[in-house]
């Protein structure tokens, strides 16, 4: 046996390792971000989301929202994107974002899910809406989290650091 060379070699991730499946939003694109395993699930969320748009938010396909989509070769992942046009749009936007339609948020991040009595724990399981990592810089969190009220995590980290 070789025993010589038992030593842990490391290695070098060149891409940031991420499985995962669900829904992000971008606040500076206004858009949400659906990442599937498979493309059935990426069409059906894509027809589910019109719908709650249009019955939720009175919203316009391709007038108050587009979509568009593509496949990552990279991660072997569907990617969904809706991006909000109007100011219509936007405001529905917003209050996914910010709680204020909870109902409609939970069916957007359920969407994929086909409606079966064995997928129930998925239902349960679903993450909830999350920013999209990366997308707003410190400054701009800073002001989004002093005009809505509350500060976020790494805000108060950073704030005690600096003894404010």
């Amino acid at each position: 046996m070789q025993h010589e060379n038992s030593e842990p070699q490391p290695i070098e991730l060149t891409r940031e390792i991420s499985d995962f499946h669900g829904v992000r939003f971008d606040a500076t694109r206004v858009c949400l971000t659906g990442t599937y395993a498979d493309e059935l699930s990426l069409f059906r969320a894509k027809r589910s989301w019109s719908e709650i748009l249009e019955d939720n938010f009175l919203l316009e396909k391709n007038y108050d929202y587009e979509f568009t989509y593509h496949c990552d070769t990279e991660r072997l992942n569907f990617i969904l994107n809706c991006e909000f046009v109007t100011s219509c749009g936007r405001y529905a936007f917003w209050r996914l974002t910010n709680n204020q339609a909870p109902e409609a948020q939970y069916l957007i991040e359920t969407a994929h899910i086909p409606n079966a009595e064995l997928r129930h724990d998925e239902f349960l399981s679903a993450p909830d809406l999350e920013p999209v990592c990366g997308t707003i810089n410190p400054e701009e969190s800073a002001v989004l989290n002093e005009n809505s009220g509350s500060r976020s995590f790494l805000d108060v980290i950073v704030r005690l650091f600096r003894g404010r």
